[in-house]
């Protein structure tokens, strides 16, 4: 199927520019990245654009920059670069790690790490990783720039914060404290595929050789793109990750998660999964928090 006849096509060359249009347009427009979602909604008329700005020729948003907060990822770096950059595979592991697992080697090289979070569809996998890591992401519109936290800015599915007039500059993540390990791990029916589980956990092990902090995030629940494991994480803080206490989380991954049927699994091969995985990325975290020097 073709899509809707897209009647003006925009090649921005600075983020002045890009804004600009963006502020003309509004809703009229989409804002084409990597294109790896959106081309293919185009295509199926699940979305239809008069108009098109096209920001790949913005090279200001293709940096990775660090400041005295952490890391700031632009909007226009792509998932192969995420997942092979040393900085973020040693200070922000559960991120490279999801961007690793996204798709096929040719979608990596193309797709963008922003526009998997700006897409928020149930099954991805950058946008759990990123809400384990404390991330936000930094908007910018007429009225000027925002930071809003991943789970504040992802509402549901295909529903954002993101203002009609507002584009997405960069991912901002924070600078982890000492002894901070992150994982990221996914179940699929095969490999690249979509979601049928994805968990990210991001633990920091205090002076005491306990856990101080700890972030749990999944995705592949069709309620919401992100799901936070709060009674999980009520659990492990202030303890120490031993085996006894990793399988006893293992009925509770099951049993205090809410979860779903839907063509990729059924909700009880989802509980299943969740008392797997969860315990596992929890003991990986805590691995990793050990051996950090952060």
């Amino acid at each position: 199927m073709y899509p809707e006849p897209i009647e003006q096509y925009f090649q921005p060359t600075t983020l002045a520019a890009a804004l600009q249009l963006v502020a003309t347009h509004g809703t009229a427009a989409h804002i084409l990245a990597g294109g790896q979602s959106l081309v293919p909604a185009l295509k199926a008329r699940a979305v239809a654009a008069r108009a098109l700005i096209d920001i790949n020729r913005v090279t200001e948003l293709s940096t990775l920059t660090t400041d005295a907060e952490g890391l700031c990822l632009g909007a226009l770096l792509r998932l192969s670069a995420v997942a092979h950059d040393p900085l973020i595979g040693r200070t922000a592991t559960a991120l490279a790690e999801a961007a690793a697992a996204l798709g096929d080697r040719q979608v990596r090289n193309r797709a963008t790490l922003v526009g998997s979070i700006v897409w928020a569809m149930h099954w991805g996998d950058i946008a759990p990783a990123a809400a384990a890591l404390g991330a936000s992401l930094r908007l910018a519109g007429p009225t000027g720039r925002r930071d809003v936290g991943v789970e504040s800015f992802v509402l549901g599915p295909r529903h954002t914060a993101l203002g009609a007039q507002e584009m997405v500059l960069a991912l901002r993540l924070p600078t982890p404290p000492p002894h901070t390990g992150s994982c990221y791990l996914k179940h699929g029916r095969v490999v690249q595929d979509r979601a049928t589980l994805g968990v990210a956990v991001c633990l920091t092990r205090g002076p005491d050789g306990r856990c101080a902090e700890v972030r749990i995030a999944l995705g592949g629940l069709a309620q919401h793109p992100i799901c936070r494991a709060t009674q999980i994480e009520e659990r492990v803080r202030g303890q120490s990750l031993n085996a006894a206490l990793l399988e006893d989380l293992k009925n509770w991954a099951a049993t205090t998660i809410t979860t779903h049927t839907d063509e990729l699994a059924s909700a009880a091969y989802r509980r299943q999964l969740m008392g797997v995985y969860v315990p596992r990325a929890l003991a990986l975290a805590w691995q990793r928090s050990a051996e950090s020097g952060i």
